[in-house]
């Protein structure tokens, strides 16, 4: 019987450590006011997720060198993302998919734009090749765990308008 106990204990041992150590992206909603919250969290629970978050780290890593993965200017809202793999976390920050969400506005590499009648895509195309690349992964991230989720919408993380 010891010995049957001991086995059920370093079986469950082992895959504590297994899902502790499996990949996963999270996404968190910071507001102007220092508020947070948890939007949603994805973890390896298939192969295909493992997969996906696998190769999500790899380009997040490539689009987002450790100098630039802090893309919001100061005093604003923010989503942020995390993803891990082991002991490793990469997080990212960008301000873009809250303040985009006024269709009038649009965020380049140096800030936050008024459109102006301007097209959107036109707009970024004409900005820096490194910040495109960098939203495109941000974005290609923050759809897969959205459509992974019920959580569809940050709609409270909007930022604050101007007093």
């Amino acid at each position: 019987m010891k010995t049957l106990i001991s086995i059920a204990l370093l079986l469950i041992a082992a895959l504590s450590a297994s899902w502790a150590d499996a990949p996963a992206i999270k996404v968190v909603g910071h507001s102007p006011r220092g508020e947070s919250k948890d939007i949603v969290t994805v973890g390896a629970n298939d192969d295909a997720t493992r997969e996906a978050i696998l190769r999500f780290w790899q380009e997040t890593k490539k689009a987002f060198p450790e100098d630039r993965r802090n893309l919001f200017g100061p005093d604003s809202g923010y989503i942020e993302i995390r993803i891990t793999n082991g002991h490793e976390e990469i997080m990212v920050r960008s301000w873009h998919p809250l303040y985009e969400k006024n269709k009038k506005l649009i965020v380049t590499s140096s800030g936050i734009e008024s459109l102006n009648g301007r097209d959107r895509k036109e707009v970024l195309d004409a900005d820096q090749k490194w910040y495109r690349e960098a939203r495109k992964v941000f974005d290609e991230v923050l759809n897969f765990t959205k459509s992974r989720t019920q959580a569809k919408d940050d709609g409270q993380l909007t930022p604050a308008p101007d007093p």
